[in-house]
């Protein structure tokens, strides 16, 4: 059976990537490969995977310690993959990740494309090597990246703007028929679902929140989310009392 798409990707099942699992899963549902490359250290090695590939046909290497660049046995086991199952296009996730394997997937003669997600532009190109791995991209066929923000760095560091391609994350909504559109109180409720982690910068938000709250008060925030800010984020909601008096509520 022909499979036209691969997903490479580090890892299969990490929690806070299920935006990978959307592409492994939805993007091509009958004609979708996987194959996995993950990092001795890596979240799926040290828990639990919270998903995975709904049966789809994976390759799953295993983590080696160090984290050295592919032998020539796992690009030709690899490549052996890729011509069994007839791929056709290689779809590649974060920029940086794709440096290990780049050279050998354009060996192949399947399209390749990259996708960047969010450290893979916010630290890496502070970078100076990863900058000039970066330009190298400029062979593959496209690049993935979730803002415009992030297409305007890619172009200013050299990319084609045409091999540059914002596609937004998605989000499954609820039917209209199970959304409610009033409410009696007033209030204009706010939900905010995330990693409690610095990059997300929950604090900010909840600063944000407290100053906009002191103009409009029927504003109300909830924040779901979990991470090792959990702490600073009850400590700052107790100091602010935000609680027992909205419009924050965690």
């Amino acid at each position: 059976m022909s499979r036209p798409l691969c997903i490479l990707l580090p890892e299969i099942g990490v929690i806070s990537e299920t935006f990978l699992r959307w592409d492994a899963c939805e993007l091509l549902p009958r004609g979708t490969v996987v194959i996995a490359d993950p990092p001795p250290g890596g979240a799926s090695i040290r828990q639990r995977p919270a998903w995975d590939t709904d049966g789809r046909p994976t390759l799953a290497l295993t983590p080696i310690p160090g984290d050295p660049p592919p032998s020539p046995e796992r690009m030709a086991a690899v490549a052996d993959f890729l011509t069994e199952h007839r791929v056709e296009v290689v779809l590649v996730e974060y920029l940086d990740f794709a440096d290990r394997w780049l050279d050998v997937l354009l060996k192949q003669g399947v399209r390749v494309w990259l996708r960047g997600h969010g450290v893979d532009f916010s630290a890496r190109l502070r970078e100076q090597r990863w900058r000039e791995v970066y330009r190298r991209y400029d062979r593959v066929d496209g690049i993935v990246v979730p803002s415009h923000v992030a297409a305007e760095a890619l172009v200013a560091l050299g990319l084609p703007s045409e091999k540059i391609h914002v596609v937004r994350y998605s989000v499954d909504l609820p039917t209209i028929a199970d959304v409610s559109r009033t409410n009696s109180s007033g209030e204009v409720r706010c939900v905010a679902v995330g990693r409690l982690v610095p990059k997300k910068a929950p604090l900010l938000l909840l600063e944000s929140f407290r100053r906009a709250a002191t103009r409009n008060p029927a504003i109300v925030l909830d924040l779901v989310g979990n991470g090792p800010l959990m702490t600073d984020v009850r400590r700052y909601v107790d100091e602010h009392v935000l609680v027992r008096q909205p419009p924050l509520a965690v």
